[in-house]
């Protein structure tokens, strides 16, 4: 389990997002809410999550996954930005659809296909085809480089992912839908970068596409998101006014990173006053104990065991049983 004291503010796998929502939870967002009813229709999609780090994007990516691994393959990767990265996985791609078309076989029959080629996506998509189905296949990838200011590395990644678009759209059977992630730091050079791409008609592939710029909270979710930030704030009891603000920056699409700051600023505040709290009672209850035993001391000096001493005390100290020293 994650400490309280530390909320995770990315997640690397699939077992970190689980144990992420026993603690937390998951909230709904329009955007997950969108993607999902276009993966169930008989759409085929193209998604961009276009935000700064910190958005939530990854953490949709897990949801979607946990949503359809079972519906049909999907293939989860990040490339961290990384052009090369990207470059290697779409010469690799065969491949990797075929390890994750395996993967959904073994997760739906528990059968283990030891077979990583493409003929795996053939023979799927051919028994979808003869059986008048389709196989929604969802694509979810991770940071992908749109942007670079190098006129010939900018070309080159085009190109891989024009290359991408038109082989996921060759597939026969399958409804492939591609959910992709970029932190976009230069509006102008994503917006350059889909501009080329529908000049190549890599874009016009897919019925849906869809920009998305903000993970808002999906409306009527918030009670959902009050208990999602009390979790967050660690069992510290909020005014209502703080948990009014962090359920309005949910509901506007903040950077998630702010909300917790946001939280966690609030129960450091409150934990620091209480520790303060607990100083003051200490050093009273000190003094407490300093004047019973001088008072103890006294009195056996004069050899009384039972009476009063004309020693001077202070009325607001009392022992625990309540009685006035």
């Amino acid at each position: 389990m994650f400490s309280q004291r530390s909320v995770p503010l990315s997640i690397r796998s699939a077992e970190e997002y689980r144990r992420y929502v026993e603690a937390f939870g998951k909230l709904p967002t329009t955007t997950f809410n969108e993607i999902v009813s276009f993966i169930e229709s008989e759409e085929r999609g193209l998604y961009l999550l276009l935000m700064p780090p910190g958005s939530g994007k990854t953490f949709l990516l897990y949801q979607l996954r946990e949503e359809f691994h079972r519906k049909g393959p999907v293939l989860l990767n990040s490339f961290s930005s990384s052009a090369e990265r990207f470059q290697a996985f779409v010469s690799m791609l065969d491949r990797e659809l075929a390890h994750s078309v395996a993967a959904w076989i073994h997760e739906v029959t528990g059968k283990n296909i030891h077979l990583d080629s493409p003929e795996i996506l053939h023979i799927a998509g051919s028994v979808a085809i003869a059986t008048g189905t389709s196989i929604p296949l969802l694509l979810l990838l991770d940071e992908v480089p749109l942007s670079d200011e190098n006129p010939e590395r900018f070309k080159i990644l085009v190109s891989s992912f024009e290359s991408l678009l038109r082989h996921v759209d060759g597939l026969g059977g399958f409804r492939v839908h591609v959910v992709i992630t970029s932190h976009a730091a230069s509006a102008d050079l994503s917006g350059r970068f889909f501009e080329e791409l529908r000049a190549r008609g890599g874009l016009q592939r897919f019925s849906v596409m869809r920009p998305y710029t903000k993970m808002e909270l999906a409306p009527g979710f918030e009670a959902e998101a009050a208990e999602f930030v009390k979790k967050i704030a660690g069992g510290v009891q909020l005014d209502p006014l703080v948990l009014g603000a962090a359920i309005e920056m949910l509901k506007r699409g903040f950077v998630f990173r702010q909300l917790v700051t946001f939280v966690d600023g609030v129960r450091r505040r409150f934990l620091d006053a209480a520790r303060r709290r607990s100083r003051s009672v200490d050093i009273e209850r000190d003094l407490h104990m300093a004047i019973v035993d001088e008072l103890e001391s006294k009195l056996r000096e004069r050899g009384v065991r039972e009476g009063r001493a004309s020693i001077m005390s202070r009325p607001d100290l009392v022992l625990a049983d309540g009685t006035c020293v």
